[in-house]
């Protein structure tokens, strides 16, 4: 990313072995595993989902 703004990535990752994120540009993707995905972008593992209110 050009800029640090903070990254977050769903803790339902921690469970996959790889994911496949865009690299950016249009029409190409990496496949990478999870925990390399957070080093490279300082990236945080937390609940993304949103939960209802019942």
């Amino acid at each position: 990313m050009k800029k640090a703004f903070p990254t977050l990535i769903d803790d339902a990752a921690l469970k996959l072995d790889t994911i496949i994120v865009s690299t950016g540009k249009i029409g190409q993707q990496i496949e990478i595993n999870p925990t390399d995905l957070k080093s490279v972008t300082r990236a945080t593992f937390c609940d993304i989902t949103q939960k209802s209110a019942d």
